[in-house]
């Protein structure tokens, strides 16, 4: 239907709080007699609908994916951090520490790495001759041993500060023309993610059952995704030509909806339409939230829903 519902709007502090909300609304209505596939949560990229899933799944409300949702764990400056934490918990692999060793650059060889697991002394034997290499080694034994005993939120805040992991990101975007903003919305994103795990091994459990939880999403066949009485979380652009008792468009906020890539009147007024196709996505209840940061950034409410309701906000 074309003509628009009176949207119900709200803010939460942050994301975690707007999807325990929507999904408390999602079961109230399904008491109330709505069945599970007659509601859906609509979002701006694919990856919007993560904490909403999550959430869903820890309250056992069934679900259904429209769209792939990406393994943030399975980026590169993830596997750095993970990389970074097992060293500093006491690992010592090969691996690990190849991926680590130069980021930041601290000239350290790859030929010096002779063994399947690292020994610094045997290190500090290969550099001998060069003590400018010995204390990059030291230092780099004193951080590690220094994250080790910081939880992991504050074990990646060290990295990124103290190690100077920042810059190192911030000269990869430069030398490979990307976004800087992109990648440290994603360091943000995971250092926030750690935030309520007071160990790294918790922390890496609940990594491990997320992927393979996305996993089983990502491979599910489409006819048992259509069959199903469930939740549908979907993207805008995934959502034309569907209909719903109950939709809820969560992170209204700006560099979400619009997107941050949507610089020109042209890219803004696409924005603008697939709001538009959002929100007429829903036959009886509309709700449109914000919230006022987003991993651990303060975020700004959309331009749209102050052109929507103006006396809002």
């Amino acid at each position: 239907s074309d003509s628009l519902l009176e949207p119900e709007y709200d803010s939460f502090p942050d994301e975690r709080t707007e999807a325990e909300t929507i999904c408390a609304q999602i079961r109230q209505l399904h008491d109330a007699g709505v069945p599970w596939k007659e509601m859906a949560v609509l979002t701006r990229t694919n990856s919007g609908c993560r904490c909403v899933l999550e959430q869903a799944q820890r309250l056992l409300i069934p679900t259904v994916c429209k769209d792939r949702i990406p393994d943030r764990f399975e980026h590169w400056i993830a596997r750095d951090i993970l990389a970074y934490m097992r060293l500093a918990c006491g690992g010592r692999e090969r691996r690990d520490f190849l991926r680590i060793c130069n980021r930041p650059l601290r000239y350290i060889s790859r030929e010096c790495v002779d063994t399947p697991a690292v020994s610094f002394d045997r290190l500090r034997m290969w550099y001998e001759t060069q003590p400018w290499m010995v204390r990059r080694l030291d230092e780099l034994e004193e951080d590690l041993a220094a994250m080790g005993g910081l939880t992991p939120y504050a074990a990646i805040n060290y990295l990124r500060k103290g190690i100077g992991y920042d810059g190192y990101v911030e000269n990869y975007a430069l030398e490979h023309g990307l976004r800087e903003e992109e990648l440290t919305d994603l360091l943000d994103e995971i250092q926030d993610h750690a935030k309520p795990w007071p160990s790294f091994a918790q922390w890496e459990e609940q990594i491990r059952q997320e992927k393979e939880f996305l996993k089983d999403r990502n491979e599910m066949p489409d006819q048992q995704r259509s069959g199903l009485d469930a939740v549908v979380l979907s993207t805008f652009h995934s959502a034309k030509g569907l209909e719903f008792e109950a939709v809820w468009l969560p992170d209204l906020n700006e560099g979400v909806m619009p997107y941050k890539k949507a610089r020109t009147e042209a890219e803004l007024e696409e924005e603008r339409r697939l709001l538009y196709v959002g929100m007429t996505r829903a036959k009886k209840w509309l709700r449109l939230f914000h919230v006022k940061t987003l991993a651990g950034k303060e975020k700004e409410p959309s331009r749209f829903l102050r052109e929507i309701n103006p006396g809002r906000t």
